[in-house]
């Protein structure tokens, strides 16, 4: 009896651990990478280019320095139900950043942060035929990524947003 117990048990964490294993982002990716999902993944270095290359924006600079890598998961179809089932997996890890709901789309904004850092950004986007997901991971402040928003940035051309 104790055996049997003890292997309910064991079996009952088990499943706890694997469904937790896929409530981060780097799990969805691990969960749907392949067929016919594209996966891209732009290193710290390629970043930090691009920081260099914002010289006349020091903001923009130090917010870019902040990031240490991006990853983009796209799908060409079955956008919504991509949307859906990324959402359900990330639901209760990361909290809500902002919705737009616009014309058949769908684009979500999720973190993970501590205080008013904001060490994961999930952008999450779904219409009928295609779907993403764009996970940016790093330190960055909530003021600068609103500031990015808002292209209030150095001379307001830059909008962090459309790197995205």
């Amino acid at each position: 009896m104790k055996k049997g117990s003890l292997l309910l048990v064991l079996a009952i964490l088990a499943m706890f651990r694997l469904s937790a294993q896929q409530r981060d982002a780097a799990g969805v990716f691990r969960s749907h990478a392949g067929g016919e999902v594209t996966v891209l993944t732009i290193p710290k270095g390629a970043i930090r280019l691009a920081a260099a290359l914002q010289d006349d924006e020091p903001e923009v600079q130090a917010f870019l320095e902040g990031i240490t890598s991006v990853k983009i998961l796209a799908a060409k179809e079955g956008g919504r139900e991509l949307y859906a089932a990324v959402l359900l997996e990330l639901t209760g890890t990361y909290e809500e950043l902002m919705t737009v709901d616009r014309e058949g789309e769908q684009v979500k904004f999720l973190m993970r942060r501590q205080g008013s850092t904001i060490h994961e950004l999930v952008m999450l986007t779904g219409e009928k035929d295609a779907g993403a997901m764009i996970l940016v991971r790093g330190e960055m402040r909530l003021k600068d990524l609103m500031k990015m928003k808002a292209g209030t940035a150095g001379g307001g051309e830059f909008s962090f947003f459309t790197l995205l």
